[in-house]
């Protein structure tokens, strides 16, 4: 039995970052709307904490001159989402929230962070800026069924006091994906924008680690090395980087494999029996020529020293022993008795180490969601359903991804903003 009906203008499905911006963008630009943003959880911006490790980064600097880095055809889509809120434009709603931002000089990765380094900073001042336009938080309040009669939505929601109703004249779906299912995320909005005749691009993760047993990684767990990163899919490079590496009992993670994992997941999503491979350069940005110049420098100046000690200063200390285990290379031998074709066996591994991949490791450990509902069936200018009018979609429930580093909350931030418009 239905306990309670509410109406309000806007409903927006959703209290992760789009949703959030979607909220303000709506009262700054009707402030006589009612709004209420439905969270299906106890907080709000839960996902939004653990981003950057808990530090959130937010944007990326790069965004404003390549904003074409996403992975998906409807390109029109995204670049008029961000011609409307844009890199500059993003900086300065959150500086005019409170929020001052740096960027990251690492590695030149273009990131940028609340120098508070605190995702909590961003999620309490968004939901502080909402309250005071006078938005409603239902926590606790998931939504089961979403339809349209005439020109109004019905929202037939489960809360702990029991089902209610809830009628709205405009739906925002910012409902997220499926990572991180113990915050709260079950791709249950995808089911609801199926309801009402969106198709759904099959949905797989991303920036996720990687399931490869081996030996190295058996001797270098909890070990973090920075590493350029190939991915082999059938013999062919699909994708690459430099950053760190972590070395794991399963396998792979760090940066530099969360980076290089779209593929890889889209490949086992699809049952692909190609071997896929990653390959390892403890070089990063060096030839093979130029590593054997490196080696053959420091060898002649001690020829009497063990091969061990001569690869110290590379990596930390457990990296040289470990790659001369797996190599089966005696780590006591002198290298002025190397022979020509122990030291090719080295510098092939050293340049091109290959491990052969056998997973991913899931939802739970996943950065953001892959699929979803085609931009082609939302409006290019305003992110209003071609099918179904009064119904906007943004963030992750839309088919729009782009590589690690704060391109996702960007769209995030950016598709919000402009679904929170609410134009026709």
């Amino acid at each position: 039995m239905v306990k309670a009906v509410k109406k309000f203008n806007l409903v927006i499905i959703g209290g992760g970052a789009s949703g959030l911006v979607a909220a303000i963008a709506a009262k700054r630009r009707q402030p006589d709307l009612t709004v209420a943003v439905l969270e299906r959880t106890f907080a709000l911006g839960r996902k939004v904490l653990i981003t950057g490790a808990g530090r959130c980064n937010l944007a990326n600097v790069k965004l404003a001159q390549n904003p074409e880095r996403y992975y998906q055809g409807e390109t029109t889509v995204i670049k008029s989402v961000f011609e409307q809120f844009g890199y500059t434009q993003l900086i300065n709603f959150f500086a005019e929230l409170g929020i001052e931002t740096y960027q990251e000089v690492k590695n030149n990765s273009g990131k940028i962070y609340p120098v508070t380094d605190s995702a909590k900073t961003i999620v309490e001042l968004l939901v502080d800026e909402a309250k005071r336009l006078g938005v409603k938080f239902l926590l606790q309040t998931e939504v089961k069924k979403l339809k349209k009669t005439g020109l109004q939505f019905s929202l037939l929601t489960t809360t702990p006091e029991g089902k209610e109703e809830i009628i709205a004249e405009q739906v925002i779906l910012a409902a997220g994906g499926k990572t991180y299912p113990a915050l709260g995320a079950n791709g249950s909005g995808y089911d609801l924008a199926q309801s009402l005749g969106h198709q759904i691009v099959p949905v797989t993760c991303a920036g996720v680690p990687v399931v490869a047993k081996n030996s190295l990684s058996q001797l270098l767990q909890k070990t973090k090395v920075n590493l350029a990163v190939t991915c082999l899919i059938a013999g062919q490079p699909v994708a690459q980087t430099i950053n760190d590496v972590m070395f794991t009992d399963y396998g792979l993670s760090g940066t530099a494999i969360l980076e290089i994992s779209r593929p890889i997941a889209k490949a086992l999503q699809q049952n692909s029996q190609s071997k896929i491979i990653i390959v390892l350069n403890f070089f990063p940005e060096q030839t093979v020529a130029q590593v054997k110049t490196k080696l053959f420098t420091r060898w002649q100046k001690r020829p009497e020293q063990t091969l061990e000690k001569s690869l110290l200063g590379f990596w930390p200390p457990k990296v040289p022993v470990a790659l001369l285990k797996v190599l089966k290379i005696e780590p006591n031998l002198l290298v002025k008795d190397l022979s020509q074709a122990q030291t090719k066996w080295l510098i092939d591994n050293l340049t091109a180490y290959e491990i052969k991949v056998s997973g991913i490791r899931g939802w739970q450990e996943a950065e953001f969601s892959v699929g979803g509902v085609p931009a082609a069936e939302v409006k290019v200018k305003t992110l209003e359903s071609i099918k179904v009018p009064g119904l906007y979609l943004a963030g992750e429930i839309l088919d729009v991804d782009g590589p690690l580093g704060g391109y996702n909350l960007a769209w995030a931030w950016a598709s919000g903003y402009v679904a929170g418009q609410l134009q026709k």
